[in-house]
Parts: C-alpha cells; sequence; structure tokens
C-alpha cells in the first residue's frame, strides 16, 4: 500500500488509496474508496461547525470531498507518534484531560480488511487505548480511570484490490481478504500491541506522562 504522510503545523494527512471504516467526524463510517485522512488541528474552545471546517480545508487543499476521512483534535501535531509494525502504521495524537484530551488514532493496514475485520480492528484499537491510559494511570477530574474522550477516533484504512489489476498467482495471494482480525489473531495482536505504545508516547510527548512518575505527580 502506498502511502504518503504530510505533516504541518495545522494537520496531518495520509494520502493513498484506501477503503475506510472509523468513527471519525467528516465521512465517518465506511468509505468505500478514500484518498485522504485528516487530522485537523482546532482550538481548545472550538464549538464551530466542523462540516464547515472540512469543506473550507479540503476547498484549499483541492482535495475530493467524497474522498477525505477526516477528524479533529486541540493536540498539536508536532507530538504526533508514527509506528511501524508488520505491515502496519499508526498514526496518534493523544493529550491529557480536562483540556486537549481528544485521542486519535489511525491505522493503516497493508491487507485487504472485511468490512467485519475493520470492526474487529477498531474494537482491539480502543482495548489497546484504554489499557495504555490504565498504565500511565490517567485520571478524569473527579479522580477515576480515564478511558478516553467523547472527541475520540479511530480511523481504519486498508487496502482495497481491484481485480483488474490482479494478474499472477502472488497478487492473488496478496489480495485475500482477511475476515478475522481480533487480539487473537496475529495482526490483531500487533495492532494492539502497536497502539498502546503509541499512545503512551504521545502522552509522554504531549504531556511528559510517564508510567513511573512519582506518586506525587499522579495526586495532581
Amino acid at each position: 500500500m502506498e502511502i504518503e504522510i504530510e505533516r504541518a503545523a495545522r494537520y496531518i494527512a495520509v494520502h493513498g488509496d484506501f477503503k475506510v471504516l472509523s468513527s471519525a467526524v467528516y465521512n465517518g463510517g465506511f468509505v468505500k474508496t478514500s484518498s485522504t485522512i485528516i487530522n485537523l488541528n482546532v482550538s481548545e474552545d472550538f464549538h464551530g461547525d466542523a462540516f464547515a471546517v472540512f469543506n473550507s480545508f479540503i476547498e484549499e487543499k483541492k482535495l475530493e470531498r467524497e474522498k477525505v476521512v477526516g477528524m479533529m483534535t486541540a493536540v498539536s501535531m508536532e507530538n504526533a507518534v508514527i509506528l511501524k509494525k508488520e505491515g502496519i502504521m499508526a498514526v496518534i495524537t493523544a493529550g491529557m484531560p480536562p483540556s486537549k484530551s481528544t485521542i486519535n488514532i489511525i491505522l493503516l493496514i497493508e491487507k485487504d480488511l472485511s468490512q467485519s475485520a475493520m470492526v474487529n480492528m477498531i474494537i482491539v484499537a480502543t482495548e489497546a487505548k484504554t489499557a495504555a491510559l490504565f498504565d500511565l494511570d490517567v485520571r478524569d477530574e473527579q479522580g477515576d480511570l480515564f478511558t478516553g474522550d467523547s472527541t475520540d477516533s479511530v480511523v481504519v484504512a486498508c487496502k482495497t484490490f481491484r481485480k483488474s489489476f490482479i494478474k499472477n498467482a502472488l497478487q492473488f495471494a496478496e489480495a485475500k481478504e482477511e475476515v478475522f482480525a481480533g487480539k487473537a489473531t496475529r495482526l490483531g495482536s500487533a495492532v494492539y500491541d502497536v497502539v498502546r505504545e503509541g499512545i503512551k508516547e504521545a502522552f509522554f510527548r504531549h504531556n511528559r506522562l510517564r508510567a513511573d512518575r512519582p506518586i506525587l505527580k499522579r495526586l495532581e
């Protein structure tokens, strides 16, 4: 899967040829053909029209509206984490509550996944996110363990093979659709590890938050 990652102060954009399943604010759900996935930075007090913001951004960048999947966050793009493992790439931004607490995860999978397997990926990523937050002992304002923010988004993007491009046995084997991708599978296990590691690294970059921080820091 050929991809290009474009990094700027205001956004990270992943360009390629994917099919996507996501909880993204812009073109969320299932998108059969996507060419761009965007994680867009907004202010902490943003209460505007997300669709209007994305439409303006898409027009500015001359992208195809129906092929863009977009997320928003107040977390700085310079603290984004990009990890690769076994045909998986994760692009993650995360920050600690109560401000800048959105956790956005983009998963790029070097395989063709069924829609149910893509749902498996979202479940696995969410489990890994929660495990990372437990590892870090992140708490909300009430002191309860923080499991995620209401604006968190997960995007799963994978290869989409076209029959006209399959010309030999090797390409046919590579084009086989993965039906299952839960944590018990090799792919799901790898995604779990990448997301768990990536979120902890993202929190360290943005908040200098470590699992082994002193008890007084935890009480803060």
